[in-house]
């Protein structure tokens, strides 16, 4: 949608008007806008010589007030003066209707204010009628830009009398922004002042439109004004079209669907035919019978008076009396008589919007509070302006203050502050982040464990390098899961045959025939530890995570919402201090895997020589084991007294004897050679391990990470942080300073309205 011109020549702007219309009032002299005022004896003053033209009075809106509704809505208009209504919702009367239904009579019925109403002619933009109680008999009239928030005056100077006003209106429009040709959203409000004038809001809106690209523009407007729940409706609806086809009925199903806060306003039964199922229809609905569209406040039923042009004014009192005699009489006259004619229209409206008003107000006055609350707390947020680069330094020095000492906590495991840590029973992932040394701390237990069980290439069958407290435990899910990779598991025979001696005769070097090459031990520590690197670095990234995440969560304590500017400069820094700091990390762990992988197994660990002593002598005792049960044979033969026993042993003896034959002719040199560094490798795997384990999570994730988060950013880093860092990170943004100007000035709106609403309670009981 495109924004039309500001300004177009002629009062078209405001309304349609039909080739037979007049020529509109010219437009104003822009160099006066001075208020009309009346002193007490009706002379009015406007910057020319005075006249004495008659006062500005309209009966119809007089007969809207009460004492009581007076001190009422003098409260409301009071509150609206402080101008909160973008931020608070106030009761209000709402006119609308779809279009060429009569709501601008009804409009011009109830206030007496001449809006143009002649054949041809629409409402193009809202129009606010402000009734206000003041000293002096006042007008002025401004457009209120929907865009901009701009106020723009318009000159009264020419208005002697309420008839005067609807050329005024009519060239309104020169000073909107429209939308297309044809609506705009900018707002005329017209304010009429005076000592005995009833305090009132009325809104005459566009009427509804269903085609073209105009109507999703009127509908937008509409619906703003309807979908506040302390607007009372007034749905105006014609009498000369069927009611199902007519778009207001529908939005108010739609934004008062129990019929709460809606009266229903049937204009032009002299429209229709006679006897028709049409007049029935709308009688039945006048009557709220109608099921479909039945309201708590009911309908009523009003005439409109005949227009033929912008000159020739409505007489309402003629008007009037042609009511009485329509509802007097035929079809009409079994509707209420307090449900018909204007003059009964006007006291509902009196009673109703007092009800209304009433019950509203105490919300009114919630809500104000609840404002206010809400205004203190982002302007808490957003803290003081820090203007001077002493005092943006001074600002990040307590920031820093505060940040250390939330992450000292952490680091070392003494959670003091309840505010920042809770009382740790929430199992809220951001609740858990924040324990970070318990975080830590099972994240390195968990590697541990994943390390011990699935870190290894080989399961050799007779020599587990799994823990046996390890083999039935139960695996919670983790970051290792796509880790978990059992290892191969073969037997020794496999294992010296088909996977050490392959690599041994493919890696022969200088060593004698019956020497071992200590390359060999290298190569397949290096098979057996190939899953060591990811596993590492996968934990590394895992805990450089959960201290992003537990810096994030420090930041925003640190620094409130409402100083979004300064979180996010602040999260580029700390960003960048935990990226160095991994990036040292990256480096020392790369460095422990080549110390472990890329060199000669190094170890003075007595374990390691234990473990191959060990391995040793269950080879020996192996095969000792056998002779000594051949010489337990012979020694039994000589105690046998019959042939068949002795004949049985000798059999016995000569089997482990052929035993004893075939490995030892299966037992070449080489895979002598082979088993016996295939032992000295899982003996140094062993020990590699352990100490592999320890020098990640000590070296890498605690010196490295973990232990320098407190150094990331501190009191002595902010004071002595660059004058350029300072400026990137706390200096003020114009839109911050608009913002916080934007919400003192909203706080000082909602303290005049709160103060209205101290002043106005002990007028009315209840209110308190």
């Amino acid at each position: 949608m495109s924004t039309g011109r500001a300004s177009r020549a002629g009062g078209s702007r405001a309304y349609r008007t039909s080739s037979s219309g007049t020529a509109p009032v010219p437009p104003p002299d822009p160099s006066d806008f001075e208020h009309v005022q009346r002193d007490s004896t009706s002379t009015f003053t406007s910057g020319s010589s005075p006249s004495p033209p008659p006062p500005l009075y309209t009966t119809g809106i007089q007969e809207l007030g009460s004492e009581e509704q007076t001190n009422i809505i003098n409260l409301i208009e009071n509150v609206r003066e402080s101008g909160v209504s973008k931020h608070i919702h106030l009761p209000q009367l709402v006119i609308c209707g779809d279009q060429s239904s009569g709501k601008s009579t009804v409009m011009q019925a109830i206030t007496e204010i001449p809006f143009p109403h002649s054949t041809g002619q629409c409402t193009k933009f809202a129009t606010e009628v402000i009734l206000r109680r003041a000293d002096f008999d006042e007008i002025a009239i401004c457009v209120k830009s929907f865009r901009t928030g701009e106020i723009k005056k318009m000159d009264t100077s020419k208005v002697t009398t309420m008839h005067d006003l609807s050329g005024v209106i009519l060239n309104a429009g020169d000073m909107m922004e429209f939308i297309g040709d044809n609506f705009s959203r900018d707002v005329l409000q017209i304010e009429i002042s005076g000592p005995t004038r009833t305090p009132l809001i009325l809104v005459d809106l566009p009427g509804l439109i269903h085609t073209g690209d105009d109507e999703v523009v009127v509908s937008a407007l509409v619906d703003e004004y309807m979908e506040n729940p302390r607007t009372i409706i007034l749905a105006v609806v014609t009498a000369s079209n069927h009611n199902d086809l007519q778009g207001v009925l529908k939005k108010v199903k739609k934004f008062d669907p129990k019929g709460l806060r809606t009266l229903g306003i049937i204009t032009k039964p002299d429209k229709t035919d006679k006897g028709t199922e049409l007049e029935s229809k709308f009688i039945n609905l006048a009557q709220n019978l109608d099921e479909t569209y039945q309201f708590k406040l009911g309908w009523h039923v009003v005439m409109n008076g005949d227009a033929k042009d912008n000159n020739e004014r409505i007489d309402l009192r003629k008007r009037e009396s042609d009511e009485k005699k329509f509802f007097g009489s035929g079809t009409w006259s079994g509707i209420a008589k307090s449900h018909c004619c204007i003059g009964p229209l006007r006291s509902r409206l009196s009673n109703l919007l007092l009800n209304h008003v009433k019950r509203e107000l105490k919300g009114v006055k919630e809500d104000i509070g609840a404002a206010i609350d809400g205004c203190r707390k982002e302007i808490a947020e957003m803290g003081e302006l820090h203007i001077t680069r002493d005092s943006q330094r001074k600002y990040l020095v307590t920031l820093g203050k505060k940040y250390h000492y939330l992450c000292m906590q952490a680091v070392w495991g003494i959670y003091a502050d309840a505010g920042f840590f809770g009382n740790g029973f929430s199992s809220a992932p951001d609740d858990e982040a924040r324990f970070l040394r318990a975080r830590i701390q099972n994240l390195n237990i968990t590697f541990a464990r994943t390390f011990w069980k699935y870190g290894h290439h080989k399961e050799i069958e007779d020599y587990s390098l799994m823990p046996a407290t390890s083999m039935d435990e139960d695996e919670p899910k983790s970051h290792f899961d796509n880790c978990r990779v059992r290892p191969d598991e073969i037997t020794r025979k496999y294992a010296i045959v088909d996977w050490v001696k392959p690599v041994a005769v493919r890696t022969r070097g200088f060593e004698l025939a019956d020497g071992r090459n200590p390359v060999l031990v290298k190569m397949l520590f290096c098979e057996q530890s190939q899953k060591w690197e990811k596993l590492a670095f996968r934990h590394l990234e895992e805990c450089s995570q959960a201290c992003q995440r537990f810096l994030r969560l420090v930041l925003e304590a640190v620094v409130p919402q409402g100083q979004a500017e300064v979180r996010e400069a602040l999260h580029d820094w700390i960003e960048m201090g935990l990226e160095r700091r991994l990036e040292n990390a990256k480096r020392e762990l790369e460095s422990i895997i080549n110390d472990c992988r890329g060199r000669f197994p190094i170890t003075n660990n007595y374990q390691y020589m234990d473990d191959v002593n060990m391995a040793r002598a269950a080879r020996d005792v192996s095969s000792s084991g056998r002779y000594v049960n051949i010489t337990r044979t012979l020694g039994r033969l000589t105690t046998f007294p019959g042939r068949d026993e002795i004949l049985n042993e000798v059999s016995d003896l000569i089997s482990s004897l052929d035993s004893i034959a075939m490995d030892d002719n299966s037992s070449n040199p080489e895979d002598l050679k082979c088993e016996a560094s295939l032992d000295e490798m899982l003996a140094y795997y062993k020990t590699a391990r352990r100490r592999f384990v320890d020098d990640v999570v000590v070296q890498v994730i605690e010196r490295q990470l973990a232990s320098e988060l407190c150094d990331i950013f501190s009191s002595s880093q902010a004071a002595e942080m660059p004058e350029d860092e300072v400026a990137y990170i706390a200096e003020e943004s114009d839109e911050k300073r608009r913002k916080l100007d934007d919400l003192k000035s909203r706080l000082t709106s909602l303290k005049d309205a709160a103060t209205a609403c101290r002043k106005y309670a002990r007028h009315m009981p209840g209110f308190e």
